[in-house]
């Protein structure tokens, strides 16, 4: 069962206006040292100062750098630069955004959820997690006392109406506004215990499953043994909760990005290529512009790819002959959506068992992934000898049926944009 419940939340106080665009901040892990430069001159209050303490990201850094962090948050509410909630809330969060000319709003809300081990009870991840991040984490955990962002948490309401529900119960302006990147986010804080419960109620025999943030989840798993080892767990502490932002499996404005791949010295032909892919793969070649490329790919066919190359002003699109057949042999390690699964299909046969045997000349393939078809077109125009892959998204099915069948999913297989930002709401753990 899903525990959902309000929590008293820690948030920026609010002296003139609404607008905190001056102290919000993309996640850390996406963050460099210039980056995090130009977010304190906006304001020398604005979360990376707390939330990011060590560069680079995602690596552990000294503790005293860590401890400088919590003592800084706390002086922030010590000294009313931060408030924290005088009852619990629930709060309702929003992004809007443009994506390929379109508008797009992305509704959902802020709560603590009950902390479970993965694969035990309701909640379900689908990314492996490693070391350097988790590390990091826990020493920011330790220090502060806080989860400073969210776990991006999915859940399935084929007909959307907790969402619906609660948006309903909003009105006036938006307690917070706050900007990044071009990605408006709007937040109002719902202190009235009847919606907060009806909410908590509605979310009872959901299935959570983790979009974004594994490592932040793990590490309040983590956080939460390391509080019952010291005797300081008790079954009411904020610790057995972590903060996250739940959005409905069925809203519009949910959003998932392909993440393409560039495999660097690659010396082949894209004609070369053509020919080892047939046996397995119906090719032709699109000869259009190249913005296009994308777009031709995903009318070819639902597992399609589009191959371009350093050497070649072509785009080389393959479509799978028998989608189901690729990697029949991985039938009793991996269910059918996961074998299926593009970047599967790419990773394990197209490179794998074609691409490197025949071309692959150092021990390992360095790759590097992008977002934009249109920077894989630059990057490979950049850089000799480069195999750009053009992917197609993640279905959102296949996340919660690989999730539920307790399997991952290769890596970088998703992405779902935007971000959530980073400092609207804290969720303390003391």
């Amino acid at each position: 069962m899903a525990v959902v419940e309000g929590f008293r939340g820690i948030r920026y106080s609010l002296t003139t206006g609404n607008d905190v665009s001056d102290r919000i901040a993309p996640p850390y892990d996406v963050l460099n040292e210039q980056d995090k430069a130009n977010l304190l001159k906006k304001s020398p209050n604005n979360i990376v100062a707390v939330d990011l303490p060590h560069m680079p990201p995602r690596s552990a850094g000294p503790e005293a750098l860590y401890k400088a962090a919590g003592e800084t948050l706390h002086q922030w509410l010590a000294t009313g630069v931060m408030t924290r909630e005088d009852k619990p809330a629930l709060y309702v969060y929003q992004q809007r955004y443009s994506h390929q000319g379109q508008e797009f709003t992305r509704r959902g809300f802020i709560a603590r959820l009950r902390l479970e081990p993965f694969g035990q009870g309701c909640v379900f991840p689908h990314e492996k997690t490693y070391g350097g991040p988790k590390e990091d984490r826990m020493m920011l955990t330790k220090f502060s006392r806080v989860n400073m962002s969210q776990v991006f948490c999915l859940f399935d309401d084929e007909t959307n109406a907790i969402t619906d529900s609660l948006y309903k119960k909003i009105s006036g302006e938006p307690t917070y506004v706050g900007e990044i990147d071009g990605v408006k986010n709007e937040v109002w804080v719902v202190t009235d215990p009847a919606v907060i419960e009806s909410v908590s109620t509605g979310m009872k025999d959901r299935k959570i499953f983790i979009a974004d943030g594994h490592h932040r989840y793990t590490t309040s798993l983590n956080y939460r043994e390391y509080l019952k080892e010291q005797g300081k767990l008790t079954d009411d502490h904020p610790a057995n909760y972590v903060g996250c932002m739940f959005v409905s499996m069925s809203e519009p404005g949910l959003v998932i990005l392909p993440t393409h791949r560039c495999v660097q010295e690659m010396n082949l032909s894209l004609d070369d290529l053509a020919q080892a892919l047939g046996e397995t793969f119906e090719t032709k070649w699109f000869d259009g512009d190249k913005t296009q490329a994308q777009a031709a790919m995903l009318e070819y066919g639902e597992l399609a790819f589009a191959f371009v190359h350093s050497g070649d002003t072509r785009v080389l699109l393959a479509r799978a002959k028998n989608p189901t057949g690729l990697l029949a042999d991985l039938e009793n390690e991996h269910i059918l959506a996961w074998r299926t699964l593009p970047v599967a299909v790419l990773h394990q046969f197209v490179l794998e068992r074609i691409v490197y045997p025949k071309w692959l000349k150092t021990d390992q393939p360095a790759i590097e992934y992008f977002h934009l078809a249109e920077e894989v077109m630059t990057h490979i125009q950049e850089r000799p000898s480069v195999l750009g892959v053009l992917v197609p998204t993640t279905r959102i099915e296949a996340v919660r049926d690989i999730s539920l069948a307790g399997e991952l999913m290769p890596q970088k297989s998703t992405f779902f944009y935007p971000k959530l930002a980073t400092g609207l709401i804290i969720h303390p753990l003391f």
